[in-house]
């Protein structure tokens, strides 16, 4: 049978023909070679689940087929069996040495053989499951990774650009590989006032990003109902829409400040953020 859709296919690398009917007897599909050149041709053409390898046999021994098959990408996953009449522990420890999985005493038992094979195709099974997990929180964590990108940028938009005139403001936003709360902002409220804070959201991620996006849009928008001239009252009122019970314990701190032209003074408040005037 060559039906490389099998579920389990078993590549026996020996002429005992007793080993192949008993492994047909329990339906597995089963692909019989004598050498371990034709071995990996046809291991190649359709990957096996479970090797059975002689290890003494003319051209490649099965020291040399196993090697071949654990350097190969798309075979190393094969669960190797070596069969041999050595018994000493040197044996297996190069047997091991070279990538095999496991050993089978000849003469082999029938009854050991299954329960090898058995334990072979579990195992097979596992590491595939492991793998498709792999994959998938590899897929996961990319789409993870584009959308707080794209969050990223968003915030990055929101930044003010740089003024001159009567106020000259220039900023630098260095950005940390992880999406956090800073934020901050400036703008002329009016002709003789100056806007200015900057607010910091505890923790990463989106959960910290969304607090700082709020206050600026509230401010921007001046929808929030207070006199955005006076710093005490404007962290008054923030303060008492972003409680932490209410936020999972995050917090945001804040620097909010207002500078009027025409009497050339800084007014300003601050509710737990560091000193942001030099």
């Amino acid at each position: 049978m060559d039906d490389c859709s099998a579920p389990m296919k078993i590549l026996l690398v020996d002429d005992d023909r007793i080993l192949q009917v008993r492994l047909q007897s329990q339906g597995y599909q089963l692909q019989v070679v004598e050498s371990g050149e034709r071995a990996l041709l046809e291991a190649r053409r359709c990957p096996p689940t479970v090797i059975l390898c002689d290890w003494l046999m003319d051209g490649m021994d099965g020291l040399e087929v196993c090697r071949a098959f654990k350097a190969d990408p798309a075979l190393k996953a094969a669960y190797f069996i070596l069969l041999t009449s050595r018994s000493r522990v040197e044996d297996r420890v190069e047997g091991l040495d070279c990538g095999a999985d496991d050993f089978l005493s000849k003469p082999v038992d029938p009854e050991e053989l299954l329960a090898r094979v058995r334990s072979g195709i579990r195992l097979h099974q596992a590491n595939e499951r492991l793998k498709a997990l792999a994959e998938e929180l590899r897929h996961q964590k990319a789409r993870l990774d584009q959308e707080l990108e794209e969050a990223a940028s968003y915030v990055r938009s929101l930044l003010p650009q740089a003024i001159s005139g009567a106020v000259q403001v220039d900023s630098r936003f260095e950005p940390s590989h992880e999406l956090g709360g800073d934020s901050f902002d400036f703008f002329w409220f009016d002709d003789d006032h100056f806007v200015i804070y900057l607010t910091d959201a505890s923790g990463h991620g989106l959960a910290a990003a969304f607090p700082s996006i709020s206050v600026h849009n509230q401010l921007r928008s001046r929808s929030l109902p207070v006199d955005l001239l006076d710093p005490a009252a404007v962290l008054k009122a923030l303060n008492a829409g972003f409680q932490m019970e209410r936020h999972q314990g995050r917090y945001l701190t804040m620097w909010y400040g207002v500078y009027e032209r025409s009497s050339r003074t800084l007014r300003y408040a601050s509710a737990g953020h560091p000193p942001a005037l030099l």
